[in-house]
């Protein structure tokens, strides 16, 4: 039985301890202070680096701003390679992202008004995508509406 024990206990550490390190040494921290959703969507592209996914202690309230919205729907298309974002509490560490499907990431926190929104990345469908365009082409146009009439959205 001992031997038992302590066979569980070297599997335990040896194992537990490196793949701890492994998952730390392929993440990178992300601080909402040092760019806007743009930059932070160029850096998730630069494959070069050698961080694995880009992880988020906490979620962000107003980082993204609907000024930043018009350039992320230019990328939902997108099918260029990116780094997936994780929240630190997942447990699911996805393989890989595309540009566009970190950019409806993006675009629905904004929505939601906190980023992310979600524990990680995830693929958004052709409908969900088109769902975002139809949603933005409503905002604007109610937001537009609403500064011709004098009125104002109330939350």
């Amino acid at each position: 039985m001992m031997k038992i024990m302590l066979w569980g206990f070297f599997f335990a550490t040896v194992f537990g301890c490196t793949s701890t390190r492994a998952v730390n040494a392929e993440q990178e921290e992300f601080d909402p202070a040092k760019s806007t959703p743009g930059e932070f969507l160029a850096s998730l592209c630069d494959v070069s680096k050698p961080s694995r996914w880009v992880a988020i202690d906490d979620s962000v309230r107003g980082w993204v701003t609907e000024g930043d919205i018009p350039n992320l729907i230019a990328s939902l298309d997108s099918n260029r390679p990116c780094r997936p974002v994780i929240k630190d509490i997942s447990s699911y560490r996805p393989p890989s992202s595309t540009e566009g499907d970190e950019a409806a990431l993006i675009i629905q926190s904004f929505r939601d008004g906190f980023y992310p929104n979600q524990l990680h990345s995830r693929v958004y469908s052709k409908v969900e995508k088109d769902e975002i365009r139809t949603w933005w082409r409503r905002f604007t146009a109610a937001k537009r509406f609403n500064q011709s009439t004098g009125r104002t959205k109330k939350n």
